[in-house]
């Protein structure tokens, strides 16, 4: 009994350095990658691939990075309080490729939730999901990181 506590408690240890470690490596980034929130319905295949594509930024992840970098304004409130950290948003790339329907998953305040809704908001048309060979609309995931550093 001692030794499966003892297993246990080492277990605890390690996963909370490899989550310690994660985040500190995010910490340090202004803009995490895009994860898409839907599940995949079934395990692909080779041949699959072609008829099955996920939702894309034109020019990738370095291009949307640049993009937000930009289009994200530090909220002049946020740096009077020295606020820091990230907001999470959510929104949907339709089928055509427009982005619609930004939500805040998780919000920091201070005015920097309104400016991550304006820049996704304003985001130019992604390239849409791909299934059985048709595009369709995809939810998708991203958080912002506001540093004063």
């Amino acid at each position: 009994m001692k030794t499966s506590f003892n297993l246990l408690v080492l277990a605890v240890l390690i996963a909370a350095t490899t989550y310690s470690a994660a985040a500190q490596s995010l910490a340090s980034l202004d803009f995490v990658p895009p994860v898409l929130t839907e599940k995949p319905k079934k395990q692909s295949t080779a041949a699959d691939k072609k008829d099955r594509m996920e939702a894309s930024f034109n020019g990738g992840v370095a291009k949307m990075s640049r993009y937000l970098q930009s289009a994200v304004k530090y909220p002049a409130l946020a740096q009077d309080n020295s606020v820091e950290g990230t907001v999470v948003v959510a929104f949907h790339v339709e089928a055509d490729g427009s982005v619609t329907k930004p939500v805040i998953v998780k919000p920091l305040g201070f005015g920097c939730d309104e400016a991550a809704l304006k820049a996704i908001a304003d985001m130019p048309a992604w390239t849409p999901a791909i299934r059985e060979g048709k595009p369709v609309a995809t939810r998708v995931q991203t958080a912002i990181n506001f540093s004063l550093r």
